[in-house]
């Protein structure tokens, strides 16, 4: 009687490998077919909208040869220049656009807003990210209202700028499965700046990211392990604990080493941000240097043992680290709430920090701070820098 075939003794490693590589094929070929939208090869060329051609429809900009550049914003805080799109093009035939600029990127945010030929009520807009030092692309669709015929594109501004933003222009990349396969790659390679969390937390670089490292490694794993349960049940090898271990494995190290590459730029940047400094050479170079510098100058005006300090602003973070610097005052702040609180809380003698607050107003002649239309106190202006301001309040309104 003739014995059964041998299973072939290849190593496990063998398996676990070739199962692997085929799962992250297969996988990303998945991604690929979820993520893609548009014809598989582009139809168009690329365009580009160059600086010099915006328009100011708010606020203040100069031309400079073929870009432009973005100095102040208009009286309701906001910045906006358009630009026509002649001829005008098929949403569907462009998939990404990059924005190309220059200089301190806007804090309180940068939108990419568009005009279609349908002449929407509300102009539609994406938020423009920022990440290590570089501007990400944006990846546009039809959920964010990118659709039909682009007749204009611009950019729009919120918030005092750091300084003059130089804007060289906005290209429009067409759609490509190509062009989406290196986006998915590019995502995964961005630099994601430091925030304490751990590996476990690293989505791959891209604040706005629609197709995660971790999930695509996730998914991969469970496709190696059944290209594996799918060898074993055709005869090609038997079971071995140590290639499902070392499938996982592989996938770990991928994302170790991707967290390992990013720490390594984030030290980089660390130490030219802060390497060499004093104490408060470094306090004025970190994010909040700008605040931390105003809230000194404040607490050097507001003497010694003011009778409580209220510390206001439009974004929630300046408003409780602007506190943070103010310690040991006896210093309330709201986190929660954007406005001032009614007239009626502050008694004479309390310090008002109002750091770059809209909506306030003060009359140096009638020394009145008035806010809310109808809320009001008396009030000496003790100091003001850069549109931020600290008042001792001297009585009712």
């Amino acid at each position: 009687m003739s014995s059964p075939p041998a299973v072939p003794q290849r190593h496990w490693l063998f398996w676990a490998l070739s199962c692997w590589i085929a799962a992250l094929a297969l996988t990303f070929g998945g991604f690929l077919l979820g993520f893609h939208a548009g014809p598989g090869s582009a139809r168009v060329e690329a365009r580009t909208v160059q600086g010099s051609k915006f328009t100011v429809v708010q606020g203040t900009v100069r031309v400079d040869g073929n870009a432009i550049w973005l100095e102040k914003p208009g009286q309701d805080g906001t910045l906006v220049v358009s630009a026509n799109v002649d001829p005008p093009l098929s949403a569907a035939d462009y998939r990404y656009a990059r924005v190309r600029l220059a200089g301190a990127f806007p804090r309180e945010g940068l939108s990419f807003i568009w005009r279609t030929d349908r002449g929407e009520a509300k102009v539609p807009s994406m938020k423009v990210v920022s990440s290590g030092g570089r501007v990400l692309p944006l990846t546009l669709g039809e959920i964010d209202g990118w659709s039909g015929r682009i007749i204009g594109v611009g950019l729009a501004v919120r918030g005092e700028l750091a300084g003059p933003l130089l804007v060289d222009g906005i290209e429009l990349v067409p759609a490509s499965a190509w062009t989406t396969a290196g986006r998915i790659f590019g995502d995964w390679a961005e630099f994601e700046p430091w925030d304490g969390g751990s590996v476990h937390f690293m989505a791959g670089g891209n604040p706005s990211l629609r197709h995660p490292l971790p999930l695509f490694l996730g998914i991969s794993f469970v496709v190696a392990i059944g290209l594996y349960l799918l060898v074993i049940v055709l005869g090609h090898t038997r079971f071995e604990p140590q290639a499902a271990l070392a499938i996982a494995l592989l996938g770990w190290a991928v994302i170790d080493a991707r967290w390992q590459l990013n720490l390594w730029k984030q030290l980089d940047i660390t130490r030219w941000q802060y390497a060499g400094k004093s104490w408060e050479g470094k306090r004025l170079a970190a994010e909040d240097g700008r605040l931390f510098a105003f809230m000194r100058e404040a607490a050097a005006k507001m003497g010694e043992a003011p009778a409580h300090v209220f510390v206001f602003a439009d974004d929630e973070f300046e408003r409780v680290r602007g506190a943070y610097h103010l310690y040991p005052r006896n210093v309330t702040v709201q986190p929660k709430r954007q406005s001032l609180l009614p007239a009626a809380t502050f008694k004479p003698g309390d310090v008002l920090v109002v750091y770059r607050k809209r909506g306030v107003e003060y009359n140096a002649g009638e020394k009145t701070l008035r806010w809310d239309g109808s809320q009001a106190v008396k009030a000496d202006l003790i100091h003001f820098s850069g549109g931020s301001a600290v008042f001792r309040v001297t009585g009712p309104g």
